[in-house]
């Protein structure tokens, strides 16, 4: 494909046997994807071009933006480390003579991939024996995501019931306490998140008999009251 990754920027060409007319360069223009956070290579492809007049590349980017800080050139290939959402957009390799000339000009749209961000709704929650809990798990990012739970630790409870990104429990049991981990994959990768579910025997004792071993205090007793006061209080109440 007559493509150079040696130290120099001189453009070493295939030997193609053509006839003059056909000297002409035939480029292709290319779409680059690449996880966000690995290095991008973006290829310079010419399939012929007239060997008798030396060519040197020189990549830019679209817009006259400067190129990435981490972008290197070695010949008809730009390297880009670490490559971020920003420097995802179109590239240009220029082909160009002794004299200044370009000859061709080579298109590479960059695509960058972005890692799913996840979000538990709500990442903690107590709940009492027998109530429907539900903790619901989103991401963003390129599409497509598959979303996926896991019991931490264990097999999933046959209770629990998974409908996309909703974790669902029906009539939660103290044994379905525990942490549960949405995953979420997409092709740059995968990310992961943990949220945890309290079952409280105490909160349902409490809600079935109010009035047993407990009292309620109202704190202050008195307040004096004036005109156009705001009075405040709270109560108390153990067990």
């Amino acid at each position: 494909l007559g493509e150079d990754a040696g130290s120099n920027n001189e453009y070493t060409p295939p030997r193609p046997d053509v006839r003059d007319n056909e000297r002409a360069p035939n480029v292709r223009d290319d779409i680059m994807t690449a996880p966000a956070g690995t290095r991008a290579e973006l290829r310079c492809r010419v399939d012929r071009y007239d060997e008798r007049n030396p060519i040197t590349m020189k990549w830019v980017r679209e817009n006259n933006q400067t190129l990435p800080y981490s972008a290197q050139a070695y010949g008809s290939i730009l390297f880009i480390d670490n490559v971020q959402p920003s420097d995802a957009g179109e590239y240009r390799c220029l082909g160009i003579d002794n004299y200044g000339s370009v000859h061709f000009a080579v298109t590479v749209n960059l695509r960058v991939l972005a890692l799913p961000r996840i979000t538990l709704v709500p990442r903690k929650q107590v709940v009492r024996p027998y109530e429907h809990a539900v903790i619901q798990c989103t991401a963003t990012g390129d599409p497509p995501i598959d979303i996926q739970w896991h019991a931490v630790g264990r097999e999933m409870p046959s209770s629990v019931r998974v409908d996309r990104g909703y974790l669902e429990f029906r009539g939660i049991q103290v044994s379905d306490a525990g942490m549960y981990r949405c995953t979420a994959t997409n092709q740059a990768g995968k990310a992961d998140s943990v949220a945890e579910v309290l079952v409280d025997e105490v909160l349902r004792n409490s809600s079935m008999h109010p009035g047993k071993n407990s009292t309620v205090q109202r704190l202050p007793q008195s307040v004096p009251y004036y005109h156009s006061a705001t009075i405040g209080g709270y109560c108390t109440r153990t067990f």
